[in-house]
């Protein structure tokens, strides 16, 4: 004989179980989306820091401020180092090259973008090379070099250095790879090497000499920009446009607008 009371039962006891799980789940789904909301408020919370888009007498040191502070931003809301952080020389010479990686991202990027509008100057390209200029700036904030020349100063040399001609792939080439030559000759000079013990994280030369570097670099560089046909007020323009919409993507959790 069948005993109803202890089947229905097990059905009764198996209808709870499940019932309970039930609610388990949208109590979790509930938190979830709360947590969400709430790191939606935090991102909304991010201010875009007040800058006059006009072009400054100081564009140099106004952009490299920019750039601190949105990197300072975005290190403090991920976890990350951040260029104000007071850790040693060793420490952040790695992240200046960890951001040396992401320059040399955006020249191929720059590179192929060339290729593909068979090396014709557009906006695309310049908007290729602002996005490396960001993360050079982040190499020279990491280990507190900022440029001591105004934007001028530096262009007036890169122009007065660049031979003007076809642009093409091995001019282009040419140029990112004198700008990546004077970038090893800075960390030559630093305590970067995870495999070796030192006695001091200071430099080895005095940073007179150090800032003398930093002003090769930033003509090798500008020479890109010379090349592209931009002036000081276009690389600020352009400059400032990239930093606002980044801070605007770190309001949306660093979603990029589709």
């Amino acid at each position: 004989m069948i005993d109803t009371n202890s089947m229905y039962g097990n059905v009764a006891e198996e209808q709870d179980e499940f019932q309970l799980i039930q609610k388990r789940m949208a109590e979790n789904a509930k938190k979830l989306a709360e947590a969400k909301k709430k790191a939606e408020a935090k991102a909304d919370e991010i201010a875009i820091p007040e800058v006059d888009e006009n072009y400054p007498a100081n564009a140099l040191k106004v952009m490299f401020d920019m750039q601190e502070s949105l990197q300072n931003m975005l290190g403090k809301k991920r976890g990350t180092l951040t260029p104000d952080s007071k850790e040693n020389l060793f420490v952040k010479s790695g992240m200046s090259i960890y951001h040396l990686g992401s320059v040399v991202t955006e020249l191929f990027e720059l590179d192929e973008q060339m290729q593909k509008d068979n090396y014709e100057i557009t906006d695309d390209s310049r908007f290729e090379l602002t996005d490396a200029v960001h993360f050079l700036m982040n190499t020279l904030l990491y280990i507190n070099m900022k440029p001591r020349e105004t934007l001028e100063w530096y262009y007036d040399k890169a122009k007065e250095d660049f031979h003007a001609g076809t642009i093409g792939e091995t001019s282009i080439r040419f140029l990112v790879g004198d700008y990546i030559i004077a970038f090893g000759q800075i960390m030559q000079q630093l305590p970067y090497k995870a495999w070796k013990t030192y006695e001091s994280f200071e430099p080895k030369v005095p940073y007179t000499i150090l800032y003398e570097m930093v002003d090769n670099l930033m003509i090798k560089f500008i020479k890109l920009y010379v090349a592209l046909g931009m002036k000081p007020e276009d690389i600020w323009k352009f400059y400032y446009e990239k930093n606002r919409e980044n801070f605007k993507r770190q309001q949306k959790n660093g979603r990029y607008e589709k």
